[in-house]
């Protein structure tokens, strides 16, 4: 997962809290192969069922439970305990970039592409803006393949729960059902932040490209706009990728280089 502040632009950057960051996606790394250890548990009983198959059943009758709790403890790990902290974390950064303060004991030297800004609420703005700008940018890239995994994973979870409903295996129909809604969710989860991105980022065009716009009503936007991108973070559940950062970055750096300029931020 590419956290929302780990952007590495063109000059030498220091981020205080990378480390928590790697943390993270290490944990959420583990959450999803347990996750899918789980489902391919459950697929392999029902279809062992369905042949008659019954050698090495149990073995993965305790195997997919096991699994599955361990999810369920990794969830709780990664999603209530860990994501918060490093959020707060990148959110000092944030603030000690944007508004000169030192919450963080290492500053975020070269994280943002606007040093040259003076200290204030403007700045804070214009980084928001570039925070929004490589996390919709990104998260986009992603929507096709997020789709196209999340929908077959949902069809066929879908199919085997209806499957052990109609051989009267209730608790595997159950269980199925909850992991098809579980990648019905990650997927609604994704889309449903793509277009909360789009919405602020045209927001964000809208007031810079404004000629009457003065710079007291961006200064006064910068702690609204700011509160609106993290109240979407706070709510979205759909990671970001590294690997989709890493060959979009080039790309992605020319053309907030080009914004930059057209809106002179």
């Amino acid at each position: 997962m590419l956290n929302f502040a780990s952007k590495k632009m063109h000059m030498e950057r220091k981020l205080s809290y990378d480390i928590s960051y790697s943390q993270l996606n290490v944990w959420r790394r583990y959450e999803n192969w347990v996750l899918y250890l789980s489902i391919g548990c459950t697929i392999v009983k029902a279809a062992a069922s369905q042949f008659g198959i019954e050698t090495g059943l149990d073995f993965i009758y305790y195997l997919g439970f096991i699994s599955l709790v361990l999810y369920g403890i990794l969830y709780v790990i990664v999603e209530i305990f860990l994501q918060p902290r490093v959020a707060t974390e990148r959110q000092k950064g944030l603030l000690d970039n944007s508004l000169g303060t030192k919450l963080l004991i290492d500053g975020t030297e070269g994280y943002f592409d606007n040093d040259n800004n003076p200290i204030g609420a403007k700045k804070l703005l214009v980084n928001t803006f570039e925070n929004c700008f490589f996390t919709y940018n990104i998260m986009k890239k992603m929507l096709p393949k997020v789709a196209t995994c999340n929908i077959i994973l949902f069809v066929v979870l879908l199919a085997f729960a209806y499957f052990g409903y109609q051989n009267n295996y209730i608790a595997m129909a159950l269980l199925q059902l909850f992991f098809s809604t579980v990648f019905f969710r990650r997927l609604m989860h994704h889309v449903s932040f793509c277009l909360r991105l789009k919405e602020l980022q045209e927001q964000f065009i809208h007031l810079f490209s404004s000629h009457s716009v003065t710079e007291k009503e961006l200064e006064d936007n910068g702690y609204y706009f700011t509160l609106m991108y993290e109240t979407a973070l706070a709510y979205n559940k759909a990671p970001n990728s590294d690997k989709v950062y890493e060959n979009s970055k080039e790309e992605l750096n020319k053309k907030w280089a080009v914004i930059k300029k057209r809106y002179g931020i």
